[in-house]
């Protein structure tokens, strides 16, 4: 009777052992614009808009207001917001990132990657979209907890309107939450049990 009883309470322990998320990787693209918001210098929040690249921009996955990659739109300070559809705890996050004109800062759930520096290059700090001059990223995330959102906070440089966007391809592998790991082992502990159990009925029954 015990034995029929742990096999299925195994079995249930091995499905509740399985991530509560179906997501095992984070990934932020801007291939399409799920998941995006841009705050813009005036202060308004808008869905962003894909664009193909214009003759300028180094890679071909772009977000942008503009309503194509040779658009152009205020000078200032914009706010892309990614926010995830399922928050999750990650890892390490690298990748590239291509920015019009250039990368001011990063933030996770709406904190500062402290310790981050993003220097301006020789030309000032314009010009983040050429080949040369895209961002590497790696950042570990860890230490956010559950990681919700993620922002890049860029600046399209100069007085006038002129194109601007983003283009991101970061990725960074989930990490099993401690409530997770705990089943796996109440799990596996239970597998163990059951088999050792019925081993040692075998054996009992061969010497009767």
């Amino acid at each position: 009777m015990w034995k029929k009883m742990m096999i299925p309470a195994a079995a249930a322990a091995a499905v509740l052992a399985s991530p509560v998320s179906a997501a095992t990787t984070l990934s932020v693209q801007t291939n399409n614009n799920a998941g995006w918001a841009v705050i813009t210098p005036n202060g308004s929040t808008v869905t962003p808009n894909v664009v193909a690249r214009n003759s300028a921009w180094a890679n071909t996955s772009w977000i942008s207001t503009g309503a194509s990659g040779s658009s152009n739109v205020p000078a200032g300070q914009y706010r892309y917001i990614y926010t995830l559809s399922q928050p999750g705890l990650f890892g390490l996050l690298s990748g590239l990132v291509y920015v019009d004109n250039r990368l001011l800062s990063i933030f996770v759930n709406g904190n500062p990657l402290n310790g981050v520096n993003f220097p301006l290059n020789s030309n000032g700090g314009e010009f983040q979209f050429q080949t040369a001059n895209g961002r590497q990223i790696n950042f570990d995330l860890s230490s956010f907890g559950v990681i919700n959102s993620i922002t890049f906070v860029t600046r399209n440089d100069g007085t006038s309107a002129n194109p601007a966007g983003l283009s991101a391809n970061l990725s960074a592998p989930a990490i099993p939450e401690p409530g997770t790991w705990m089943l796996m082992i109440l799990g596996l502990g239970a597998v163990g049990f059951a088999m050792r159990r019925r081993q040692s009925t075998s054996v009992r029954m061969q010497f009767a």
